[in-house]
């Protein structure tokens, strides 16, 4: 929801220039429309609030890929994020790197810190254990070298794209609790939802550890992948609008 994004921005300080956009507009712009289509099923559920008497889709994101089952990865402590410059990834990854990744290096001295994307840019030079890879050309290597993956973005709104892009890559993820805002909350989730840092943290650790639960997460995010994450799960309400606009709108039959 756009007027959700300033409201957002303002509380880390950020620049919300352009971004001054009330409920009230939002609901005048939405009203627009005859549907009003969701990135993701808690943000569907404002827009009805906000638009009662317009109707409510949900079109996510379908994914190129999922793979058909979790690989070995092929390191053993290599911890990877990806993310663009936005302002919300870089505060994401600034926080892990001084709340998260000392505690890390300290349970586990031989791990390593891979940033995939333009995020990379505003980390430091030089900084221990950290490799900065910018945009690479092959995205899915990076997964596969990874033993596990992160996403510490804890603003934003919309779907989180790494998120869904890390568990069709049947990788060990975990996030924050803004990082899988708009998964599908009536079942087991497909990753660790860390509440604080700390908990980010042990987390991390206990599955560089454990291969045995490590294997387990990759597992349930394959499966959750396919389950939500298909070209018919992700177009189903699309199609289903679509079809009833046409059964609406067809010439009588003569």
């Amino acid at each position: 929801m756009v007027s959700r994004v300033g409201q957002q921005v303002a509380v880390f300080g950020g620049d919300a220039i352009g971004r001054e956009f009330t409920a009230a507009e939002e609901r005048a712009a939405l009203l627009r429309g005859d549907v009003i289509i969701a990135v993701q099923q808690r943000e569907a559920e404002l827009f009805r609030a906000l638009a009662p008497e317009r109707r409510v889709i949900v079109l996510g994101y379908a994914p190129p890929h999922i793979v058909a089952a979790p690989a070995e990865p092929v390191e053993q402590a290599r911890v990877l994020i990806v993310g663009g410059e936005h302002e919300m990834n870089r505060r994401g990854l600034t926080l892990f790197y001084q709340r998260v990744w000392p505690q890390i290096l300290a349970a586990i001295p031989d791990a390593v810190l891979a940033v995939v994307g333009e995020v990379g840019r505003f980390l430091p030079q030089g900084l221990p254990r950290v490799q900065v890879l910018g945009v690479v050309e092959r995205l899915d290597l990076e997964y596969a070298r990874a033993t596990v993956v992160v996403n510490p973005v804890d603003l934003g709104t919309g779907l989180k794209i790494k998120t869904v892009e890390a568990l069709c890559f049947g990788k060990a993820l975990v996030s924050t609790p803004v990082g899988v805002e708009g998964l599908a909350r009536d079942e087991e989730p497909p990753c660790v939802v860390a509440a604080d840092w700390d908990a980010f943290a042990a987390a991390v650790i206990a599955l560089l550890r454990d291969a045995a639960q490590r294997r387990q997460l990759e597992a349930r995010a394959v499966a959750f992948a396919h389950r939500h994450f298909s070209e018919n799960a992700v177009f189903a309400e699309l199609d289903n609008c679509l079809t009833d606009h046409f059964r609406r709108f067809a010439p009588p039959v003569v």
